[in-house]
């Protein structure tokens, strides 16, 4: 099987990625923050329009930098079809029926490292495994920074 870009017949404003898959098929990836989700709501409503049309004989993959939860309370409020969703910046890939199917945690090593480097400098943090932040090391995907006023 040979990927390629494929330029499709979406408008400019449209940022995306479309793979060859297979004969018939193709796998459109696109970021969601500021590519499909803008702020602009015409063109917001365009984008999941043409997502609707591309996805009945295609796959839709949605990356994004967002928790699993995050991001699916705006799938579900804009009704957003998708195929795969790439969560916590390529950490976790769920299936459109809300299955995890991979997780790439965090390695014990580097954690150990990265979070002797923030107890040193006094730096509040919570790990993230994907669902939510927690002070629980397990599962780790993201550790997030805590807001601190100095």
């Amino acid at each position: 099987m040979v990927c390629q870009q494929f330029f499709y017949n979406l408008p400019d404003f449209f940022k995306y990625y479309i793979m060859i898959i297979g004969e018939n098929m193709k796998i459109l990836a696109t970021d969601f923050d500021n590519t499909l989700y803008v702020k602009d709501e015409n063109i917001f409503f365009k984008n999941i329009e043409i997502l609707r049309k591309f996805i009945s004989n295609n796959k839709v993959c949605i990356i994004t930098g967002r928790s699993y939860p995050n991001i699916m309370e705006e799938i579900n409020k804009y009704q957003i079809p998708y195929t795969y969703l790439i969560c916590q910046d390529g950490a976790k890939i769920f299936l459109n029926t809300g299955e995890c199917i991979n997780t790439i945690a965090l390695p014990t090593e580097e954690l150990i490292k990265v979070v002797k480097i923030l107890d040193t400098n006094h730096i509040n943090f919570n790990y993230d495994n994907g669902y939510e932040e927690s002070d629980n090391p397990e599962k780790c995907v993201k550790i997030t920074i805590k807001y601190q006023d100095y």
